[in-house]
């Protein structure tokens, strides 16, 4: 018996169920005394051993290190990022947020690290590498991953400012797809134009609304839209119906006193904030990664027939 495998393993269970030693020994029965002096070396009495198996929904073999086929990823990730439901708490979606990023990293790190080698053995070696060196890089000062090859192209981010994760597996006709009945001409002149661009972020940056049934509408006039964007007159519906017709806005026709007014609200579009993302990290692409892999034989858009 491998008393020492056995209290890791109940502490990698525990902590990807998100419980703690507490909630632990609860389920089972015993203190969280128990629980912990298990993780540092000691031995859990005979008959709590297939207990504390059915609470992480395991074999017994898999206490003792000897069997990790029957996991269900899907389950376990899920425990990881949600934690225990049972047990309501604030913050909960936060944390289910920082857990989830986590996630992103790990699958980052082990396709970047993982090889693609022809012998089982030799891939199962990869495989556990790439394991060992995902808390190192979630751990590590340099924040930034990425990965460009034939099979995929990711970028991760894990600065507190800007946390980003790109993942892009080869798709089939990819290229041929984007370039197919798309004006890029016309997105790239518009967003080039300056009182376009500072339209755009302003309703985009707006307040939004406190109204709890229509939040995202945040109503605004012609008049304030020009003041606020600091335009002529004459270009302010040339704007306004260039951010409709991107997106950014929507319009309402009010009828007052037999005359109607257009009135203007936000229209929250989170393509815009990937749109502003991408193009940063093209203007200010990362010079140093924590890891990167690049192995690319084919062009990105790989238009051959």
């Amino acid at each position: 018996m491998d008393i020492t495998t056995m209290g890791e393993r109940i502490k990698e269970l525990r902590k990807g169920a998100g419980m703690t030693q507490e909630e632990l020994g609860n389920k089972i029965g015993v203190s969280a005394q128990a629980v912990s002096k298990w993780e540092c070396g000691s031995v859990p009495d005979t008959e709590l051993i297939p207990k504390i198996a059915d609470c992480f929904d395991v074999s017994i073999d898999a206490l003792f290190g000897r069997e990790y086929e029957n996991y269900d990823v899907y389950e376990l990730m899920s425990k990881y990022i949600v934690g225990d439901t049972e047990t309501p708490k604030e913050g909960l979606r936060k944390e289910a947020i920082e857990r989830a990023f986590e996630t992103c990293g790990m699958t980052l790190s082990s396709t970047i690290f993982l090889r693609d080698d022809n012998t089982d053995n030799m891939f199962a070696e990869s495989f556990h590498q790439s394991m060992d060196s995902v808390k190192d890089m979630m751990e590590h000062k340099n924040k930034y991953s990425e990965s460009d090859k034939d099979d995929l192209t990711a970028l991760m981010d894990r600065t507190e400012e800007m946390p980003f994760f790109l993942y892009m597996p080869e798709g089939k006709d990819r290229g041929k797809k984007l370039l197919e009945n798309t004006d890029y001409g016309e997105l790239f002149s518009t967003f080039a134009d300056p009182d376009f661009f500072n339209a755009a972020v302003w309703v985009q940056g707006h307040p939004i609304s406190k109204n709890a049934e229509e939040p995202w509408k945040v109503r605004f006039t012609k008049k304030t839209f020009i003041e606020k964007i600091g335009i002529p007159e004459e270009r302010a519906d040339e704007l306004l119906d260039k951010l409709r017709r991107f997106g950014l806005i929507r319009v309402e026709n009010l009828e007052l006193d037999d005359t109607v007014i257009p009135v203007y609200y936000t229209r929250c579009n989170p393509y815009f904030l990937m749109l502003l993302q991408i193009a940063y990290y093209y203007l200010h692409c990362p010079r140093s990664f924590y890891g990167s892999a690049s192995g690319r034989y084919n062009p990105p858009l790989n238009l051959d027939d």
